[in-house]
């Protein structure tokens, strides 16, 4: 969610009550069978540090969401890619949010212009968007290539962020930078506790889904090797039976 403008800047509550009306298993079932799990927050539960925190619930609560919005209705943005996929989830989103007073207005992009205007500062500073959809899949698994490079908000430049929610907080800024000088249990244990933290008390996004990868492998396919980094076969191992 854009922290840096429009509908959510400032507006915890209204932040709040996106992730109270979004009903996170309807969404992954518009993505097809064995899409993913359903999640409310940043990291996956893969990764060494996370913590299950329980902070949003996986089915819709509207009357939590009005109640959060106190009566009032929004008006928000959504940049959105262009796949069939991309355009199920976004019309279920819109029903979603729509139930408890936030009507979501689609632009639909190639998903290579989304990424990059979203990643444009202009153009989350002007309000042309106030929800992007976009998804990350960490170079290396650490808590800091999720952490840190989506949220620390020293890294926001004119373009090509990668903290699409424009969250720039002084105090967190610290904390993860502190964070990365740890090692071992301690990093990962500082790591785990910020995504809580951040994730239940700045709430700068809406997660939803930890994706499965489906991999379709023909009979005459061996050596089928499982690398965890990124959720994928090692392709190198690959070997024909």
């Amino acid at each position: 969610m854009n922290n840096l403008a429009g509908a959510f800047k400032g507006n915890l509550k209204a932040r709040q009550a996106v992730n109270y009306a979004m009903d996170r298993k309807s969404l992954i079932a518009t993505q097809g069978a064995y899409a993913g799990h359903a999640t409310d927050q940043l990291l996956p539960p893969s990764l060494v540090g996370y913590k299950n925190a329980n902070i949003f619930p996986f089915r819709s609560n509207i009357t939590k969401a009005k109640s959060l919005l106190g009566g009032k209705s929004l008006n928000v943005n959504l940049f959105e890619g262009g796949s069939d996929i991309r355009k199920a989830r976004a019309a279920a989103l819109q029903g979603q949010l729509g139930r408890a007073g936030i009507k979501v207005n689609v632009t639909p992009l190639s998903t290579g212009v989304m990424y990059r205007r979203c990643g444009t500062k202009a153009e989350a500073a002007a309000s042309h968007f106030e929800i992007c959809d976009v998804g990350w899949v960490a170079d290396y698994p650490d808590p800091f290539d999720f952490v840190d490079v989506l949220l620390n908000g020293n890294n926001i430049q004119d373009s090509g962020n990668n903290n699409y929610a424009y969250f720039n907080s002084a105090k967190y800024n610290r904390q993860m930078e502190a964070a990365n000088k740890l090692f071992g249990n301690k990093r990962y244990t500082r790591y785990g506790n910020l995504d809580i933290t951040i994730a239940k008390n700045a709430v700068p996004n809406a997660f939803w889904i930890n994706f499965n990868n489906r991999d379709f492998i023909g009979p005459k396919t061996g050596c089928w090797t499982f690398q965890p980094i990124y959720a994928s076969p090692d392709f190198t191992l690959l070997c024909k039976k």
